[in-house]
């Protein structure tokens, strides 16, 4: 469990120094002397303790294990999905962008073709990913993983659409504030 705190509390970090201000709540991008974001670990425990809830209802140790190693296997292939859209969406509009000195896959076509094969690939063995693995197929316990990877996944990216979101509103109300 040390581990998955680590994990999240490196990623939230990195999500709280590294995000630009109109898209983190300000209290969440707030930093002590040191440089480091110390509301971060508000979303670090919220989410460990949020997967901790629902891996607590799998009987045994291993289960919780192997259920949250599962659960990587869906969400890394996701997150890389965005960079393939990322980069699709760049290489569409590829134009309006200064030319850089290095480019990956300098015709456009053969860069979009590619482009579209990674995401279409990492997209369907992701979704694949929500079927759990460990248990038998179509026992209750298969069932009740599946919930769970689906619950999981909505609520995690669900954090990535709520925070733009919540900063939108403190956006307004700083500007209702100084009118």
């Amino acid at each position: 469990m040390a581990d998955l705190a680590a994990l999240i509390d490196a990623a939230s970090r990195v999500f709280a120094s590294d995000t630009s201000e109109k898209y983190m709540p300000s209290w969440l991008r707030k930093k002590n002397k040191d440089g480091l974001p110390v509301n971060s670990y508000v979303l670090t425990c919220s989410i460990t303790f949020f997967l901790l809830l629902l891996s607590g209802t799998l009987p045994e140790i291993n289960d919780i294990f192997n259920w949250l190693l599962n659960l990587n296997g869906i969400v890394s292939p996701y997150k890389t999905s965005v960079v393939f859209l990322a980069f699709l969406a760049f290489r569409y509009r590829h134009k309006t962008f200064a030319k850089d000195d290095f480019v990956f896959i300098r015709n456009n076509k053969g860069a979009l073709a590619v482009g579209w094969w990674c995401f279409i690939f990492t997209f369907i063995c992701a979704t694949m990913g929500f079927l759990p693995q460990d248990v038998t197929f179509e026992s209750p316990q298969w069932t009740k993983q599946l919930w769970m990877n689906i619950i999981t996944v909505i609520v995690l990216f669900g954090t990535g659409f709520l925070l733009p979101w919540l900063r939108k509103l403190e956006l307004k109300h700083q500007a209702k504030a100084n009118s």
